[in-house]
């Protein structure tokens, strides 16, 4: 505020407190066996949200959201007539930034679970939802939690956005244009880094260790 007062001219001096340094925390995905643990969870969901099964409801939420990388606001703005074959369309009009549309090809079994809400439902969202906004976190928190995983803040929906740029990035594509970012160093913050392509310190050591006449041979050159 200090210094914003100055390049408005409000005040005449520049601030001379030192900015505290703050930590820089490493992105949190969920891993291969996490999210199978989500889905398990998802499928022991009882009841009905808008006459759609809640666990056919949520698992066709999760599993777009992990087929495109979006953020749950523009899976949430979904409408039937998104859907093109095996193909969802979000217009730029539903996502961040609002600059351009994205089309997203869905695995298979995405595909099936929609066609299944679509017999429960002729709702023009694909996931409506009848309740309070800020339910849909408590709700996804307590599945969340149910699959036995953290639920703290860095857990949410996001966590699955992060999971789709760890693993794009992992398999050698680029996590910016999946996420859509207009800058790679946001992205960085997106990348786990339990997800890198690169060798690990334990890699080489092994490596080292199960080769040590080479690393002597090496040495002695």
């Amino acid at each position: 505020m200090w210094r914003l007062a100055n390049q408005k001219g409000l005040i005449e001096t520049w601030p001379d407190i030192r900015e505290e340094s703050e930590p820089q925390r490493d992105p949190i995905a969920w891993m291969p066996d996490e999210i199978q643990s989500l889905l398990a969870a998802i499928n022991r969901q009882s009841g009905e949200i808008d006459g759609i099964p809640a666990w056919l409801w949520w698992g066709g939420v999760v599993r777009v959201i992990l087929d495109t990388g979006e953020r749950i606001s523009a899976v949430m703005a979904a409408e039937s007539t998104w859907m093109q074959g095996g193909w969802l369309r979000v217009p730029a009009e539903a996502r961040k930034g609002k600059t351009r549309d994205r089309s997203y090809r869905l695995a298979p079994q995405t595909v099936a679970g929609i066609a299944m809400i679509r017999q429960h439902s002729r709702h023009k969202k694909l996931f409506p939802w009848p309740y309070n906004r800020n339910y849909l976190w408590q709700r996804f928190r307590q599945i969340v939690a149910d699959a036995g995983l953290p639920t703290g803040r860095k857990y949410q929906f996001h966590a699955l956005r992060k999971t789709v740029g760890s693993a794009v990035y992992a398999a050698g594509m680029d996590p910016q244009d999946t996420l859509d970012h207009s800058d790679r160093r946001t992205t960085q913050r997106y990348i786990d880094p339990r997800f890198s392509r690169e060798k690990q310190t334990c890699d080489v050591l092994a490596e080292f260790l199960a080769n040590p006449g080479k690393a002597k041979k090496r040495g002695t050159a």
